[in-house]
C-alpha cells in the first residue's frame, strides 16, 4: 500500500510500514535536521516542509500516518490557562491541536482506506485527564485500540 506521513520526524512510523512491505510517497516535515535525515533515508519519497502546503492527498494514498507530536509541558502547570476557542489549553497545545486539524482538512478533500495515528503518552494523559480510572489506561505500555469511522479504519 503507498502511504503518506505527516509530522514525520525522523521517519519511524515510515521505516515500519516501508519494512512491512509498503511505500512511502510524501512525507511531511517541518525541522530541518528531520528532513535533511528524511532525504537521505527515503529519497524516493516527495518531502514538504509545511502541512499547509498540501492541499490534498495524493490520489494514490492508501495510508495517512502521523504522529501527533503534543508539549512535554502540557500536562499541570500549563492546563489552567485559557487559549482563545480552546478552553484549558495552553498556547502550546492550542497551536498543536490547530496544527493536527490538517489531518482532517486532508482527509475531508480525499478520504484514504486507513488512518495510522501514534499518540504520546502526554497526549493521551491530557485527553483522559477526567477519566475515571484513567490509571488502569497507563498499565499498558503503548494503549492500541482500532474503530471505524465513516469508510476509514482509524489506528491509535
Amino acid at each position: 500500500m503507498k502511504f503518506v506521513t505527516i509530522f514525520t520526524g525522523i521517519g519511524g512510523l515510515d521505516l515500519g510500514l516501508v519494512q512491512a512491505g509498503h511505500e512511502v510517497i510524501l512525507q511531511v516535515e517541518r525541522d530541518d535536521r528531520c528532513a535533511a535525515l528524511l532525504r537521505k533515508r527515503f529519497p524516493q519519497a516527495s518531502l514538504t516542509r509545511e502541512v499547509s502546503d498540501v492541499k490534498e492527498l495524493p490520489a494514490e494514498t492508501e495510508i495517512l500516518a502521523s504522529s501527533l507530536n503534543w508539549p512535554e509541558q502540557a500536562d499541570d502547570q500549563l492546563n489552567d490557562q485559557v487559549v482563545g476557542e480552546h478552553l484549558r489549553l495552553p498556547a502550546s497545545c492550542a497551536a498543536t491541536v490547530t496544527e493536527h486539524s490538517h489531518i482532517f482538512r486532508l482527509l475531508a478533500v480525499r478520504p484514504v482506506s486507513w488512518v495510522l495515528l501514534e499518540l504520546p503518552v502526554t497526549l493521551l494523559r491530557w485527553v483522559t485527564a477526567s477519566t475515571p480510572g484513567r490509571e488502569k489506561i497507563f498499565t499498558f505500555a503503548y494503549p492500541v485500540r482500532s474503530t471505524t469511522h465513516q469508510s476509514s479504519q482509524i489506528w491509535f
